[in-house]
């Protein structure tokens, strides 16, 4: 072709540019792994509470039974009140664990919920909080 043909006395470069650079490339996938780093120690942190707090409840059902044995004891007049107060103070200090643990509980639920997009949080905090411990004595749904 002659020049004739193309409007004006210029001439056109096609270029294909990424949309993102490799710069960019690489810091959403840092921000990608760092997001989910931040959610497997969320899942680390809510399991081991969880587990705690199981493992404080058997352990206060054990020092209230030790209690109330003692409590009989020195009913009976074969034991010290000093063992009755030593297994009192069992039980007070396992009952602060256990609320210490519920709080750490609700802090991994939290922490997993605030990690997710907003469409997902309610349907995870609701799954979550399906095995949230109750109260003493007391399972939570997903328990069984």
């Amino acid at each position: 072709t002659n020049g004739g043909d193309l409007v004006g006395s210029g001439g056109s470069v096609v270029l294909r540019l990424p949309l993102f650079s490799s710069l960019e490339v690489d810091r959403e996938r840092e921000r990608e792994s760092q997001r989910r780093l931040k959610m497997s120690e969320a899942v680390g942190q809510y399991v081991e509470a969880l587990v705690q707090h199981r493992l404080n409840d058997q352990a206060l059902m054990i020092f209230r039974t030790i209690e109330a044995r003692s409590q009989q004891r020195v009913a009976a007049g074969v034991a010290e009140t000093a063992e009755q107060l030593a297994a009192m103070r069992e039980v007070a200090a396992t009952e602060i664990k256990r609320v210490e643990w519920l709080a750490k509980i609700t802090t991994a639920r939290l922490a997993l919920v605030g990690l997710c997009s907003a469409e997902n949080a309610r349907g995870l905090d609701n799954y979550l909080t399906r095995f949230q411990p109750l109260q003493p004595g007391h399972r939570a749904t997903g328990d069984r």
